[in-house]
């Protein structure tokens, strides 16, 4: 086996610099936000007719504080619907379960844009004291809650 001279064979150091990049990445994911293993978040489904712009991984906002992000979005099928009240797209959202006490039925869902050219994100505005929390799986239909 070829060494390096110090007694180790080359293919220990190549798994050695493996292990570090593996590690490295996990680590660069978690602090990013990607990964959140240790995160606990609530999930909401939110059908729009129109997403002006929103992606999957957009950051949603609970009164302008970074809260979660956008997991997914499907199309719907057409339905017999008035124009007015279509509803073509579901998007999903995971939120952040210590912001979900600020979320409530009479909140409202809106897409919203940071700056003249920044990022599109969903912004929560916090419902009234009066209004019961959202449960983990609520539908909100066009931006309201949908019950």
């Amino acid at each position: 086996m070829p060494s390096n001279g110090k007694g180790l064979p080359k293919e220990f150091w190549v798994g050695i610099l493996f292990c570090l990049v593996v590690v490295l990445l996990i680590i660069f994911g978690w602090v990013m936000g990607a990964i959140g293993p240790l995160q606990s978040h609530s999930r909401f489904y939110v059908l729009y007719n129109f997403a002006g712009g929103i992606e999957v991984g957009s950051p949603v906002r609970v009164s302008g504080v970074k809260v979660g992000k956008v997991s997914k979005i499907e199309f719907l099928p057409e339905t017999s619907e008035t124009n007015q009240d279509r509803v073509t797209l579901k998007l999903t959202i995971d939120v952040s379960n210590k912001a979900v006490p600020s979320v409530r039925q009479d909140s409202r869902f809106y897409v919203n844009m940071a700056g003249i050219i920044g990022e599109k994100y969903i912004e929560i505005s916090p419902g009234s004291s009066n209004s019961p929390v959202l449960q983990n799986g609520a539908i909100l239909k066009i931006g309201r809650a949908h019950v």
